[in-house]
């Protein structure tokens, strides 16, 4: 019996690494492909088309990554400004130089202005603003940066994406919010 079980798996092992899969299993996929109407399925509706400059910057650069996906409507003026701040070394360099993350907070407030909906402009305020509390014990600093990272998590929400709750558990559970620690992840499990 033993034996039998032993020339059966060679035998299967033969079949499926010759290519005979085709001889012994019925062709289901050749009767689905064989149909009259050969038009292609029309284009579906949640594709996502971005501007030509967006559109490069994903190709080319992490942005492309599931996490790391713009959401429609996002400017290639608030993400390339995005992957600059995320570039090796630059938070350790930027919380150094006190007028250049002031000079970073605002501008990154500004682009929150222009475009208030911008998941990627909104996490880059927050982590700004973040580093600034931080670097001077500035506890409304940290309760703004805790607010702009939920406004982040709502955009990215808008468009199905989790993002930020590592971050925004940091700053909450950091200003000693647990109201706010609750809140915002029930929103995130609604």
């Amino acid at each position: 019996m033993k034996r039998n079980h032993g020339i059966a798996g060679w035998l299967l092992m033969f079949v499926i690494t010759s290519g005979l899969t085709e001889v012994f299993l019925p062709p289901l996929q050749l009767a689905a492909t064989t149909a009259t109407d050969q038009t292609p399925p029309p284009p579906s509706s949640n594709l996502i088309f971005y501007d030509p400059d967006v559109q490069e910057l994903i190709e080319t650069t992490y942005l492309g990554h599931a996490e790391e996906m713009p959401d429609p409507g996002e400017p290639a003026v608030v993400l390339q400004k995005y992957l600059e701040q995320n570039a090796h070394g630059y938070d350790q360099q930027i919380v150094r130089d006190e007028q250049r993350l002031k000079s970073e907070v605002a501008a990154w407030r500004d682009l929150v202005q222009q475009y208030p909906r911008s998941r990627h402009a909104l996490a880059a305020l927050a982590k700004h603003l973040r580093m600034k509390g931080i670097y001077s014990r500035d506890e409304a600093l940290k309760r703004e940066a805790a607010d702009t990272y939920l406004r982040a998590v709502d955009a990215g929400l808008q468009h199905g994406r989790v993002r930020y709750t590592r971050q925004l558990s940091e700053i909450l559970v950091e200003v000693g919010d647990k109201k706010g620690l609750h809140q915002g992840f029930q929103r995130l499990l609604a």
